[in-house]
């Protein structure tokens, strides 16, 4: 006689189709925004993160997420500082061009931030997306009439 009797069967839990969840990714909650975010950064999260899947931001990507954001809207800031000095008379060239370095930078951090976090395009075509073109002539075949 064997003592299958007396070990417990486990069953695998079936998927009940009148919850209405198709994935996985339907029932996850999204990450929440940080508190230390401004509004305005906290904005910016959210935007982010209901563009993805639930699931698309695990929690060690948090602080890189939360630092795009701040800088995204730094980014933003500054660009505001800039219209107001070539709007101003008269001109501060010093503090124009400090600013322009300055956001340069920003954007540079944001854009390798953004690679990290494969948020950019960049980034998820280097990932093996596919690249769509248009079919286009360069300057040297525009006088021939032969196709792209």
């Amino acid at each position: 006689m064997s003592n299958r009797s007396s070990i417990p069967r486990i069953h695998k839990p079936s998927l009940n189709k009148d919850i209405g969840a198709t994935s996985l990714t339907d029932v996850l909650p999204r990450p929440d925004a940080p508190y230390d975010l401004t509004d305005e950064e906290a904005q910016e999260w959210w935007a982010i993160v209901n563009r993805m899947p639930a699931d698309y931001f695990p929690r060690e990507t948090h602080g890189l997420l939360s630092n795009y954001c701040r800088l995204t809207i730094s980014i933003r800031h500054l660009t505001q500082l800039i219209h107001t000095i070539e709007a101003a008379v008269p001109f501060d060239l010093n503090g124009y061009d400090r600013l322009i370095k300055l956001r340069s930078n920003e954007i540079r951090t944001a854009s390798t931030l953004g690679n990290r976090l494969m948020i950019t395009r960049l980034a998820q075509l280097r990932e093996g997306k596919a690249v769509e073109t248009l079919p286009f002539k360069t300057p040297w075949q525009l006088n021939d009439d032969s196709p792209g």
